[in-house]
């Protein structure tokens, strides 16, 4: 049972922008979310203060994403550097 993926705008103008190689490790890793969002091969971490949400390292980039598992959805917040992302 796979999960749905949800990419805001933001987030998907931010991957537009990114090198081919960076984009095809980021769209890897999504597609390996949505498969199983449990896993404990990927490097995730839930956020603290922030109810369903959660950030994804791909080497120095972070997806944040809400996670609803009622639904069956990952809604894709945001797809910055490290240094960015964690500022809400």
């Amino acid at each position: 049972m796979s999960y749905t993926l949800i990419i805001e705008k933001a987030a998907l103008k931010a991957l537009k922008k990114l090198p081919a190689n960076l984009k095809q490790r980021i769209a890897n890793k999504l597609s390996e979310l949505a498969t199983d969002p449990l896993t404990e091969h990927l490097d995730i971490k839930a956020l603290a203060g922030r109810e369903n949400e959660y950030r994804l390292r791909v080497g120095d980039w972070r997806v944040i994403y809400e996670l609803h598992h009622d639904r069956l959805v990952i809604r894709v917040l945001t797809i910055t550097s490290r240094g960015g992302a964690y500022k809400q």
